[in-house]
C-alpha cells in the first residue's frame, strides 16, 4: 500500500493523532495555570473523536496513548510513570472508561444506521430492479401473445429479452439469497472434495447465457481436489467473474488463474477497469457498494460482498489491488489436506 493510499485510508486517526500532539503542547505550555483537571479534560477530547467513530479497538489505544502521556506529563513526579496519589489512578480507569462507553453506543448507532440504510436498498431494489424487469418481460410476452402476425426476426428479439431480462433477475434474487445466507458468517459449509476445472466450468456456462466469455482465459496450474463447498466456490469464481465482465473495457481479456501457493489455493481475477478504481478499491467487498460512476451498471453491489463471505467461511483472505488500468482480486483458500487428479 503507497503512502498516499495509507493517508486516505487512516486520515481520521491521523487527524486525531495531530489533535492529541496539539493539545499536549497546549497542556505542557500552559500546565501551571490549567490545572490537572482541565488537563485531563483537554486529553479527552482525542479519546471522544476517536470513540464517536465506533472503532472500540482503535479508541482503546488512544485512552491507552493519552494515559501515557498524561502520567509522563503531569502527574508529579513529573517525567516518570510514577503514581503515589490513588485518586490519580482512578482518573486514568476513567479515561479508558469514558472511550470505551462512548465507542460501544457509537458502534451501536452506526450498526443501527446501517441497517436503517440496508432496508432502503433492499427496497428499492424490490421498487427498480426487479420492478423494472418484470415490466420488461411482461411487456415482451404480451406483444408476443397479442400480436400473431410477428416477424420471425420480432419474435426471436423478444424471446432474447425476455431470456436476457430473465437471467438478470434470477442473478439478482440468488445474490440476495446468498447474502441473506451468509451475511452473519454462521452458515455451515457443506464440505466435499471440488475440482476447480468443474467448478470453473459451471460459473462460465452459466454466465454465458449473459456474456460472451470467450474472452476469459483461463490458467488451473492447482493438481489436486480441493476440500470445499462446491457451490458456494462455483458462486464465488461466478461473481468474481461477473464483476470482471461487467466492469471490463469491451474486448478486452480477463485473466482467472488457480495455483497452488504456500499451504493453500491462490486465485487471481485480473481485468482493465472501465472506471477508475483506486478510489473504490477497499471499499469494493462492502455490501450494496455502488460508486457513483457506476450506477448505470446493473447489480445490487452484493457479488463481491458475496464472495467476502464465501472466502471467509472457508477461512481464507481476499482482497483486492488497482494499478496502470487494472484490477486484481486474490484469493487465497487454506488447504489441510489434499487428493491428486488423476
Amino acid at each position: 500500500m503507497n503512502i498516499k493510499r495509507f493517508v486516505q485510508k487512516h486520515a481520521y486517526l491521523l487527524e486525531v493523532l495531530g489533535i492529541l500532539v496539539v493539545m499536549t503542547i497546549l497542556g505542557v505550555a500552559f500546565r501551571d495555570s490549567l490545572g490537572l483537571v482541565n488537563l485531563a479534560l483537554l486529553h479527552l477530547i482525542p479519546i471522544l473523536l476517536i470513540a464517536v467513530s465506533g472503532n472500540v479497538r482503535l479508541t482503546m489505544v488512544i485512552a491507552i496513548l493519552c494515559i501515557v502521556i498524561f502520567n509522563f506529563l503531569y502527574i508529579p513526579p513529573l517525567y516518570t510513570f510514577k503514581i503515589y496519589d490513588y485518586a490519580h489512578i482512578w482518573s486514568l480507569f476513567i479515561f479508558i472508561l469514558f472511550g470505551y462507553v462512548i465507542a460501544r453506543q457509537a458502534k451501536n448507532l452506526q450498526l443501527k444506521y446501517r441497517e436503517s440504510q440496508m432496508r432502503e436498498v433492499l427496497l428499492d431494489i424490490v421498487s427498480h430492479d426487479l420492478k423494472t424487469p418484470l415490466s420488461s418481460i411482461y411487456g415482451s410476452a404480451s406483444l408476443l401473445v397479442d400480436e400473431k402476425k410477428l416477424p420471425k426476426e420480432t419474435q426471436e428479439h423478444l424471446y432474447r429479452e425476455i431470456l436476457k431480462t430473465s437471467i438478470g433477475m434470477k442473478k439478482l434474487i440468488t445474490n440476495l439469497l446468498d447474502n441473506s445466507r451468509l451475511k452473519d458468517g454462521t452458515a455451515k459449509p457443506n464440505l466435499e472434495w471440488c475440482d476447480f476445472n468443474d467448478i470453473i466450468v459451471v460459473a462460465i456456462e452459466e454466465l454465458s447465457l449473459e456474456y460472451d466469455t470467450d474472452f476469459i482465459d483461463i490458467k488451473i496450474a492447482y493438481p489436486y481436489l480441493f476440500w470445499g463447498d462446491n457451490a458456494l466456490l462455483v458462486r464465488l469464481f461466478f461473481n468474481l467473474l461477473d464483476n470482471a465482465l461487467k466492469y471490463s473495457n469491451e474486448g478486452e481479456h480477463i485473466v482467472c488463474k488457480v495455483d497452488e501457493a504456500e499451504g493453500g489455493v491462490k486465485i487471481v481475477i485480473i481485468n482493465s477497469c472501465k472506471s477508475q478504481c483506486e478510489q473504490k478499491v477497499d471499499r469494493m467487498f462492502e455490501r450494496f457498494y455502488r460508486h457513483k460512476e457506476d450506477q448505470d451498471i446493473s447489480g445490487a453491489g452484493l457479488g463481491l460482498a458475496i464472495c467476502r463471505n464465501i472466502v471467509k467461511i472457508h477461512h481464507g483472505k481476499i482482497n483486492a489491488s488497482w494499478e496502470n488500468e487494472t484490477l486484481s482480486i486474490e484469493v487465497l483458500l487454506p488447504v489441510s489436506q489434499k487428493v491428486v487428479i488423476v
